[in-house]
Protein backbone atom coordinates (compact mmCIF):
# COMPACT_ATOMS: atom_id res chain seq x y z
CA UNK A 1 0.00 0.00 0.00
CA UNK A 2 1.11 3.06 -0.97
CA UNK A 3 0.07 6.77 1.40
CA UNK A 4 0.73 10.42 -0.06
CA UNK A 5 2.08 11.45 3.59
CA UNK A 6 3.38 14.97 2.13
CA UNK A 7 1.09 16.78 4.30
CA UNK A 8 3.12 15.32 7.57
CA UNK A 9 5.54 17.95 6.76
CA UNK A 10 3.83 20.90 6.94
CA UNK A 11 4.46 23.18 10.31
CA UNK A 12 0.69 24.33 11.26
CA UNK A 13 -1.99 21.26 12.40
CA UNK A 14 -5.01 21.29 10.90
CA UNK A 15 -7.85 19.17 10.70
CA UNK A 16 -6.86 17.07 7.69
CA UNK A 17 -3.34 16.52 9.60
CA UNK A 18 -4.36 15.12 12.03
CA UNK A 19 -6.32 12.58 10.35
CA UNK A 20 -3.74 11.72 8.73
CA UNK A 21 -1.47 10.85 11.72
CA UNK A 22 -4.09 9.11 13.98
CA UNK A 23 -5.15 6.90 11.40
CA UNK A 24 -1.46 5.77 10.73
CA UNK A 25 -0.85 5.18 14.05
CA UNK A 26 -4.25 3.21 14.98
CA UNK A 27 -3.28 0.89 11.88
CA UNK A 28 -0.15 -0.18 14.20
CA UNK A 29 -2.03 -1.16 17.45
CA UNK A 30 -4.91 -2.67 15.04
CA UNK A 31 -2.28 -4.63 12.38
CA UNK A 32 1.47 -4.50 13.97
CA UNK A 33 2.33 -6.71 10.21
CA UNK A 34 0.72 -3.49 8.14
CA UNK A 35 4.10 -1.73 7.93
CA UNK A 36 5.74 -4.73 6.08
CA UNK A 37 3.52 -3.66 2.76
CA UNK A 38 2.80 0.15 3.52
CA UNK A 39 5.18 2.98 1.96
CA UNK A 40 4.42 6.74 3.02
CA UNK A 41 5.66 8.27 -0.12
CA UNK A 42 6.49 12.27 0.76
CA UNK A 43 9.35 15.35 0.45
CA UNK A 44 12.70 15.74 1.71
CA UNK A 45 11.38 17.67 4.84
CA UNK A 46 11.06 16.02 7.80
CA UNK A 47 7.45 15.00 8.98
CA UNK A 48 5.82 17.36 11.82
CA UNK A 49 7.59 16.40 15.17
CA UNK A 50 4.19 16.78 16.39
CA UNK A 51 2.01 14.52 14.32
CA UNK A 52 4.13 11.52 16.22
CA UNK A 53 4.45 8.73 12.96
CA UNK A 54 6.03 5.90 14.01
CA UNK A 55 9.19 5.11 12.55
CA UNK A 56 8.65 1.71 11.66
CA UNK A 57 6.59 2.81 8.66
CA UNK A 58 8.78 2.83 5.50
CA UNK A 59 9.03 6.82 4.15
CA UNK A 60 10.64 7.32 1.03
CA UNK A 61 11.74 10.78 0.26
CA UNK A 62 11.54 12.09 -3.06
CA UNK A 63 12.64 15.29 -4.61
CA UNK A 64 10.83 18.39 -5.02
CA UNK A 65 9.97 18.61 -8.23
CA UNK A 66 7.19 21.07 -9.08
CA UNK A 67 3.94 19.66 -9.07
CA UNK A 68 5.48 17.25 -6.98
CA UNK A 69 2.14 15.01 -6.87
CA UNK A 70 2.17 15.09 -10.36
CA UNK A 71 5.98 14.20 -11.28
CA UNK A 72 8.24 12.87 -8.73
CA UNK A 73 5.48 10.82 -6.89
CA UNK A 74 3.56 10.00 -10.10
CA UNK A 75 7.55 8.62 -11.18
CA UNK A 76 7.99 6.98 -8.56
CA UNK A 77 4.34 5.21 -8.22
CA UNK A 78 3.88 4.26 -11.22
CA UNK A 79 7.50 2.74 -10.82
CA UNK A 80 6.73 0.95 -7.90
CA UNK A 81 2.98 0.01 -8.61
CA UNK A 82 1.42 -0.48 -4.70
CA UNK A 83 -1.86 -2.71 -5.33
CA UNK A 84 -3.55 0.94 -3.81
CA UNK A 85 -2.71 3.89 -2.96
CA UNK A 86 -4.42 6.01 -0.27
CA UNK A 87 -4.63 9.81 -1.13
CA UNK A 88 -5.77 11.50 1.89
CA UNK A 89 -7.09 15.09 0.38
CA UNK A 90 -8.69 15.48 -2.61
CA UNK A 91 -5.91 14.51 -5.24
CA UNK A 92 -4.16 12.07 -7.05
CA UNK A 93 -1.11 11.51 -10.00
CA UNK A 94 -2.87 11.48 -13.60
CA UNK A 95 -0.07 9.09 -14.18
CA UNK A 96 0.11 5.64 -12.15
CA UNK A 97 -0.09 2.15 -13.25
CA UNK A 98 -3.67 0.64 -14.30
CA UNK A 99 -2.85 -2.51 -11.32
CA UNK A 100 -3.26 -0.03 -8.80
CA UNK A 101 -6.36 0.90 -6.79
CA UNK A 102 -6.83 4.76 -6.03
CA UNK A 103 -8.59 5.87 -2.82
CA UNK A 104 -9.00 9.32 -1.85
CA UNK A 105 -10.87 10.82 1.09
CA UNK A 106 -12.84 14.15 0.21
CA UNK A 107 -13.04 16.40 3.57
CA UNK A 108 -15.28 19.20 2.29
CA UNK A 109 -16.43 20.74 -0.89
CA UNK A 110 -16.47 24.36 0.68
CA UNK A 111 -14.96 25.80 -2.47
CA UNK A 112 -17.79 24.61 -4.76
CA UNK A 113 -20.06 26.62 -2.10
CA UNK A 114 -18.10 29.60 -1.37
CA UNK A 115 -15.96 30.41 -3.97
CA UNK A 116 -15.66 33.61 -2.96
CA UNK A 117 -13.53 32.59 0.36
CA UNK A 118 -10.97 31.43 -1.58
CA UNK A 119 -7.75 32.83 -3.48
CA UNK A 120 -8.36 32.71 -7.11
CA UNK A 121 -5.67 30.46 -7.89
CA UNK A 122 -6.22 28.21 -4.69
CA UNK A 123 -9.80 27.63 -6.29
CA UNK A 124 -8.42 27.03 -9.51
CA UNK A 125 -6.66 24.11 -8.30
CA UNK A 126 -8.95 22.85 -5.93
CA UNK A 127 -11.50 22.47 -8.70
CA UNK A 128 -8.84 21.16 -10.92
CA UNK A 129 -7.71 18.65 -8.39
CA UNK A 130 -11.04 17.46 -7.10
CA UNK A 131 -12.95 17.12 -10.37
CA UNK A 132 -10.19 14.71 -11.79
CA UNK A 133 -10.14 12.82 -8.40
CA UNK A 134 -14.02 12.49 -8.17
CA UNK A 135 -13.91 11.21 -12.05
CA UNK A 136 -11.23 8.83 -11.68
CA UNK A 137 -10.59 7.39 -8.05
CA UNK A 138 -11.68 3.82 -7.80
CA UNK A 139 -13.30 4.74 -4.47
CA UNK A 140 -13.66 7.85 -2.17
CA UNK A 141 -13.98 8.54 1.51
CA UNK A 142 -16.56 11.17 2.46
CA UNK A 143 -15.68 12.15 6.16
CA UNK A 144 -19.32 12.96 6.67
CA UNK A 145 -23.13 12.26 5.35
CA UNK A 146 -23.36 15.75 4.55
CA UNK A 147 -20.02 15.37 2.68
CA UNK A 148 -21.48 12.50 0.67
CA UNK A 149 -24.43 14.45 -0.16
CA UNK A 150 -22.34 17.46 -1.27
CA UNK A 151 -20.33 14.85 -3.30
CA UNK A 152 -23.10 13.66 -5.68
CA UNK A 153 -24.63 16.98 -5.19
CA UNK A 154 -21.93 18.63 -7.29
CA UNK A 155 -20.83 15.17 -9.52
CA UNK A 156 -24.12 14.14 -9.56
CA UNK A 157 -22.99 11.24 -12.47
CA UNK A 158 -21.20 9.56 -9.23
CA UNK A 159 -22.30 6.22 -7.72
CA UNK A 160 -23.16 6.26 -4.08
CA UNK A 161 -21.67 3.44 -4.05
CA UNK A 162 -18.58 4.54 -4.43
CA UNK A 163 -18.92 6.74 -1.36
CA UNK A 164 -17.93 5.60 1.99
CA UNK A 165 -18.58 7.65 4.78
CA UNK A 166 -15.69 7.33 7.74
CA UNK A 167 -16.34 9.90 10.66
CA UNK A 168 -13.32 11.08 12.11
CA UNK A 169 -12.42 9.72 15.87
CA UNK A 170 -10.97 11.33 18.43
CA UNK A 171 -8.97 9.54 21.65
CA UNK A 172 -10.93 11.26 24.26
CA UNK A 173 -8.81 10.24 26.92
CA UNK A 174 -6.34 13.23 25.69
CA UNK A 175 -8.43 15.92 26.53
CA UNK A 176 -10.23 14.75 29.94
CA UNK A 177 -7.13 15.23 31.79
CA UNK A 178 -6.56 18.57 33.51
CA UNK A 179 -3.15 20.30 33.61
CA UNK A 180 -3.37 23.80 36.20
CA UNK A 181 0.36 25.03 34.91
CA UNK A 182 -0.55 24.57 31.54
CA UNK A 183 -3.80 26.25 32.07
CA UNK A 184 -1.71 29.13 33.97
CA UNK A 185 1.14 29.42 31.38
CA UNK A 186 -1.49 30.30 28.37
CA UNK A 187 -3.37 32.23 30.53
CA UNK A 188 -0.49 34.50 31.82
CA UNK A 189 1.00 34.13 27.69
CA UNK A 190 -1.55 35.93 26.37
CA UNK A 191 -3.34 38.12 28.74
CA UNK A 192 -6.48 35.96 29.60
CA UNK A 193 -8.77 36.91 31.82
CA UNK A 194 -11.63 34.35 32.57
CA UNK A 195 -14.65 34.36 31.66
CA UNK A 196 -13.85 34.15 28.17
CA UNK A 197 -15.25 32.56 24.65
CA UNK A 198 -12.91 30.41 23.24
CA UNK A 199 -12.84 29.61 18.85
CA UNK A 200 -10.01 27.16 17.50
CA UNK A 201 -9.34 26.68 14.22
CA UNK A 202 -7.70 28.33 11.14
CA UNK A 203 -8.22 32.28 10.49
CA UNK A 204 -9.94 32.40 7.36
CA UNK A 205 -13.38 33.80 5.60
CA UNK A 206 -15.41 30.38 6.00
CA UNK A 207 -14.69 29.90 9.63
CA UNK A 208 -17.13 33.66 9.90
CA UNK A 209 -15.12 35.27 12.58
CA UNK A 210 -16.43 38.54 11.36
CA UNK A 211 -19.83 37.66 12.54
CA UNK A 212 -18.71 35.91 15.86
CA UNK A 213 -17.05 39.09 16.70
CA UNK A 214 -19.86 41.17 15.64
CA UNK A 215 -22.25 38.87 17.76
CA UNK A 216 -19.29 39.14 20.70
CA UNK A 217 -19.57 42.90 20.77
CA UNK A 218 -23.46 42.46 21.38
CA UNK A 219 -23.47 40.61 24.40
CA UNK A 220 -20.93 42.68 25.71
CA UNK A 221 -23.04 45.59 25.28
CA UNK A 222 -25.61 43.78 26.90
CA UNK A 223 -23.26 43.99 30.18
CA UNK A 224 -21.62 40.56 30.02
CA UNK A 225 -18.20 40.57 31.22
CA UNK A 226 -15.94 38.27 28.79
CA UNK A 227 -13.35 37.50 26.50
CA UNK A 228 -13.28 36.84 23.38
CA UNK A 229 -9.84 34.11 22.29
CA UNK A 230 -8.89 33.48 18.47
CA UNK A 231 -6.89 30.42 19.02
CA UNK A 232 -5.50 29.77 15.04
CA UNK A 233 -2.90 30.78 13.17
CA UNK A 234 -3.98 33.22 9.39
CA UNK A 235 -4.98 30.75 6.73
CA UNK A 236 -6.27 33.09 3.80
CA UNK A 237 -8.37 36.07 3.45
CA UNK A 238 -7.83 36.72 7.03
CA UNK A 239 -7.68 40.37 6.99
CA UNK A 240 -10.98 41.27 7.71
CA UNK A 241 -11.53 39.67 10.51
CA UNK A 242 -7.96 41.62 12.08
CA UNK A 243 -10.13 44.36 10.88
CA UNK A 244 -13.17 43.29 12.98
CA UNK A 245 -11.27 42.74 15.69
CA UNK A 246 -9.75 46.17 15.55
CA UNK A 247 -12.59 48.06 14.79
CA UNK A 248 -14.56 46.36 18.01
CA UNK A 249 -15.45 48.25 20.61
CA UNK A 250 -14.34 45.53 23.16
CA UNK A 251 -10.96 45.05 20.97
CA UNK A 252 -9.42 44.75 24.23
CA UNK A 253 -10.95 41.72 25.25
CA UNK A 254 -10.36 40.18 21.76
CA UNK A 255 -6.95 38.20 22.18
CA UNK A 256 -5.85 36.75 18.80
CA UNK A 257 -3.23 33.73 19.81
CA UNK A 258 -1.54 32.60 16.86
CA UNK A 259 -0.43 28.74 16.47
CA UNK A 260 -0.29 27.54 20.00
CA UNK A 261 0.79 23.81 21.10
CA UNK A 262 -1.70 20.84 21.80
CA UNK A 263 -0.83 21.43 25.55
CA UNK A 264 -1.91 25.21 25.01
CA UNK A 265 -5.09 24.64 23.29
CA UNK A 266 -6.39 21.84 25.43
CA UNK A 267 -5.58 24.08 28.80
CA UNK A 268 -7.90 26.93 26.65
CA UNK A 269 -10.38 24.58 25.95
CA UNK A 270 -11.03 23.35 29.49
CA UNK A 271 -11.04 26.69 31.06
CA UNK A 272 -13.72 28.54 28.41
CA UNK A 273 -16.78 29.42 29.40
CA UNK A 274 -17.71 28.09 26.05
CA UNK A 275 -16.36 27.04 22.59
CA UNK A 276 -17.80 29.34 19.87
CA UNK A 277 -18.11 27.30 16.02
CA UNK A 278 -19.94 29.42 14.14
CA UNK A 279 -18.81 28.16 10.81
CA UNK A 280 -20.52 28.99 7.48
CA UNK A 281 -19.60 25.21 6.25
CA UNK A 282 -17.67 22.06 7.76
CA UNK A 283 -16.95 19.12 6.30
CA UNK A 284 -16.99 17.05 9.53
CA UNK A 285 -16.00 19.83 12.66
CA UNK A 286 -13.41 17.78 14.80
CA UNK A 287 -13.49 21.10 17.29
CA UNK A 288 -16.71 19.88 18.56
CA UNK A 289 -15.46 16.68 19.57
CA UNK A 290 -12.45 18.00 20.94
CA UNK A 291 -14.78 20.27 23.26
CA UNK A 292 -17.02 17.42 24.31
CA UNK A 293 -14.13 15.56 25.41
CA UNK A 294 -12.76 18.40 27.11
CA UNK A 295 -16.03 19.17 28.57
CA UNK A 296 -16.67 22.57 27.33
CA UNK A 297 -20.13 23.77 26.29
CA UNK A 298 -20.64 24.46 22.70
CA UNK A 299 -22.47 26.86 20.53
CA UNK A 300 -22.25 25.81 17.02
CA UNK A 301 -24.11 26.73 13.78
CA UNK A 302 -26.46 24.20 12.85
CA UNK A 303 -25.11 23.86 8.72
CA UNK A 304 -23.57 21.17 6.73
CA UNK A 305 -22.29 18.32 8.98
CA UNK A 306 -22.14 20.34 12.02
CA UNK A 307 -25.95 19.13 13.36
CA UNK A 308 -25.20 15.27 12.57
CA UNK A 309 -21.68 15.13 14.55
CA UNK A 310 -23.03 17.09 17.63
CA UNK A 311 -26.71 16.24 17.17
CA UNK A 312 -28.40 17.62 20.73
CA UNK A 313 -25.26 18.12 22.48
CA UNK A 314 -24.57 22.41 21.35
CA UNK A 315 -26.71 25.44 21.45
CA UNK A 316 -27.41 25.75 17.65
CA UNK A 317 -27.65 29.37 16.10
CA UNK A 318 -27.63 30.46 12.09
CA UNK A 319 -24.94 31.39 11.19
CA UNK A 320 -25.68 33.91 8.81
CA UNK A 321 -27.73 35.91 11.47
CA UNK A 322 -25.59 37.99 13.88
CA UNK A 323 -28.25 38.34 16.34
CA UNK A 324 -28.63 34.44 16.46
CA UNK A 325 -25.16 34.36 17.15
CA UNK A 326 -25.36 36.52 19.71
CA UNK A 327 -28.43 35.13 21.59
CA UNK A 328 -27.04 31.53 22.01
CA UNK A 329 -23.33 33.16 23.44
CA UNK A 330 -25.42 34.75 25.79
CA UNK A 331 -28.22 32.30 26.66
CA UNK A 332 -25.29 29.43 27.40
CA UNK A 333 -23.23 32.40 29.38
CA UNK A 334 -26.11 33.49 31.40
CA UNK A 335 -27.17 29.69 32.63
CA UNK A 336 -25.85 27.54 34.04
CA UNK A 337 -28.12 24.57 33.67
CA UNK A 338 -28.25 24.91 29.77
CA UNK A 339 -24.23 24.39 30.61
CA UNK A 340 -24.14 21.49 32.59
CA UNK A 341 -26.55 20.01 30.14
CA UNK A 342 -24.40 20.39 27.03
CA UNK A 343 -21.35 18.91 29.07
CA UNK A 344 -23.28 16.07 29.99
CA UNK A 345 -24.57 15.51 26.36
CA UNK A 346 -21.22 15.82 24.64
CA UNK A 347 -19.81 13.62 27.29
CA UNK A 348 -21.98 10.89 25.96
CA UNK A 349 -22.29 12.00 22.26
CA UNK A 350 -18.06 12.04 21.92
CA UNK A 351 -18.52 7.89 22.92
CA UNK A 352 -19.20 7.34 19.54
CA UNK A 353 -16.59 8.53 17.78
CA UNK A 354 -12.72 6.92 18.36
CA UNK A 355 -9.90 6.98 15.58
CA UNK A 356 -9.78 2.83 16.28
CA UNK A 357 -13.31 3.14 14.81
CA UNK A 358 -12.38 5.43 11.51
CA UNK A 359 -8.99 3.55 11.36
CA UNK A 360 -10.16 -0.23 11.14
CA UNK A 361 -13.17 1.25 8.31
CA UNK A 362 -10.37 2.85 6.52
CA UNK A 363 -8.10 -0.01 6.36
CA UNK A 364 -11.30 -1.86 5.15
CA UNK A 365 -11.78 0.19 2.47
CA UNK A 366 -8.51 0.38 1.35
CA UNK A 367 -8.51 -3.43 1.16
CA UNK A 368 -11.33 -4.07 -0.75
Amino acid sequence: MGIHARELENSRIDGTRTYIAAILAQWLLIDPTIVQNTTLYHGRDDFNPSLAISPLYRELRLRDFPLWTQSAFAWRLYRESPDVLWMPLHNMPVAHHPRTRIVATIHDLAFKKFPAHFPAKDLRLHNLQTDYVVRHADHLIAVSHSTKSDIISYYPFVDPERISVIHHGIDARDWDDEDQSAASEVLRDFAIEKPYFLYIGALQPRKNLVRLIEAFDIVRSRGHVCSLVLAGEDAWLSDDIHLAASHSAYSDDIIMTGGISHKYKKALLQNAVLMAYSSLYEGFGLQLLEAFAARTPVVSAGNSSLREIAKDSAQYCDALDVDSIARSLEEVFADHSLQKKLVDRGAERVRAFSWEKSARKTLAVLRG
